[in-house]
């Protein structure tokens, strides 16, 4: 069973996959007109006791690739073009269920199966710990800067931002509340919970978020405009929904999109939206400096905007 995918950076043709048995690196050339590649284009990464594999991505020069196992309290960096490995291992937090890269690939976040995580700095691979009030780290992702990590929950329909400062590496005091994503009824559909995924563009300017409802995956994507600087600020933008019936499975942003950014979202119906958002040469008071928002300020009415995509202002 697949749990993760990451392409390698400056590559088209390189994709890590995580599963079961550990991490498969396919190598595949685009240009090939056959549909199904050869055993020959397999890469098979093992490591005793790593396993089942549920998180993998490669480093943004695309040299090193990282694996984590829940049942493994070492993550794997792995040299994919010697097959070589180092684990990096702390005893506290059990093992380790996601991991991500910072875009500049200075910083490594790790969650655990425990309410504990950490943030690695990559050039001596000394790491800092945080622990969460309620359960573990669900989902996360970084500011295109690598400077503001977001982070959610498992027990929480919030999202948390921690701050690091360009000069220093690990330099974060603490996690601060930026959007609560409680549940809110409209007329025909109630719309929040925890959050299941959350992706950030490249431009730092759109936020899209899946949710979760007793432990079922809602039918839309909240998408939030965002800005980085001077300060971190976010507001709602609207809703994306997919095919009737169907949740989003997954979901990311094209790396670079004239004009604007472009989200693409797979839905269980086997389907795949592409969702672009414009960006119009604006001030910077379109984005007001609100960093916490109350429930009636969060989310509009999924029955305001179109129901397959939102337009973005």
């Amino acid at each position: 069973m697949i749990s993760d995918m990451s392409w390698r950076p400056l590559s088209c043709f390189t994709l890590a996959v995580a599963c079961r048995v550990g991490v498969v690196v396919w190598t595949i050339d685009p240009t090939s007109v056959v549909t199904r590649p050869s055993s020959s284009c397999v890469q098979l990464l093992i490591r005793n006791g790593h396993s089942p594999v549920t998180s993998v991505q490669f480093s943004p020069c695309g040299r090193l690739l990282v694996s984590a196992s829940p049942l493994d309290k070492s993550m794997i960096i792995w040299d994919v073009a010697t097959q070589s490995c180092v684990p990096l291992k702390r005893v506290t937090g059990g093992g380790v269920t996601l991991v991500r890269w910072s875009p500049d690939g200075q910083r490594l976040f790790a969650a655990t199966l425990s309410k504990l995580f950490r943030v690695w700095e990559s050039r001596t691979w000394n790491s800092d710990f945080w622990s969460s009030g309620s359960g573990r780290c669900r989902a996360c992702c970084w500011s295109p800067d690598g400077t503001i990590l977001l982070i959610a929950m498992e027990d929480e329909a919030v999202i948390y931002s921690m701050t690091f400062n360009e000069a220093s590496v690990m330099d974060s005091k603490a996690a601060v509340p930026v959007i609560d994503l409680s549940r809110v009824d409209f007329d025909s559909e109630a719309v929040g919970g925890q959050v299941q995924s959350m992706v950030w563009d490249k431009s730092g300017r759109r936020l899209a978020v899946s949710l979760l409802s007793k432990d079922t995956v809602q039918e839309l994507v909240a998408v939030f405009c965002t800005k980085t600087k001077p300060i971190l600020t976010i507001n709602p933008c609207g809703f994306v929904r997919g095919p009737s019936g169907s949740v989003p499975h997954y979901m990311g942003f094209k790396d670079s999109f004239e004009g604007g950014a472009l989200l693409s979202i797979c839905w269980s119906s086997g389907e795949i939206s592409h969702v672009p958002f414009f960006f119009p040469d604006i001030s910077s008071s379109d984005l007001e400096h609100t960093q916490v928002y109350e429930r009636s300020d969060l989310l509009r009415s999924p029955n305001s905007t179109d129901s397959r995509l939102v337009t973005s202002y």
